[in-house]
């Protein structure tokens, strides 16, 4: 209610924060639900959230390319994860390993997360500019 009362009068960030503090409220019971939707994805009124965890998930696959292919620089790997993330493959991307090997797959995994990250910040930005 309070929610909807600080819509109606403009208020639009204390309505933000009054939806956060709600769904923080009605997930406290479930961890991972918790750690998901609030520290992730900052319930889709927290855009730094999500962008942060991108960058912070962008890390965590450069850590495992370079565990995984320790002989490519750090530049090329940080590459390869920052196009993976944001689905951004400009040409045609062509593993110098063959296709079924571990690598390929943590690619399709973090392309996979990409979209996932990509959709929940399109949709909340969007939930912002149409109010």
């Amino acid at each position: 209610m309070l929610k909807h009362l600080l819509g109606q009068e403009g208020q639009l960030r204390q309505e933000d924060e009054a939806f956060y503090n709600m769904r923080k409220c009605d997930y406290w019971h479930n961890r991972l639900a918790m750690l998901l939707f609030n520290y992730v994805f900052g319930w889709g009124v927290r855009l730094t959230n999500v962008v942060v965890s991108a960058f912070v998930l962008v890390a965590l696959f450069v850590a495992v390319y370079k565990w995984l292919v320790p002989c490519r620089p750090l530049s090329d790997l940080l590459l390869l994860s920052l196009q993976a993330m944001f689905m951004a493959f400009f040409g045609e991307w062509k593993p110098e390993v063959e296709v079924g090997n571990s690598l390929t797959w943590i690619v399709t995994l973090e392309s996979i997360l990409g979209v996932v990250f990509v959709t929940v910040f399109v949709g909340a930005y969007v939930r912002k500019l149409l109010r």
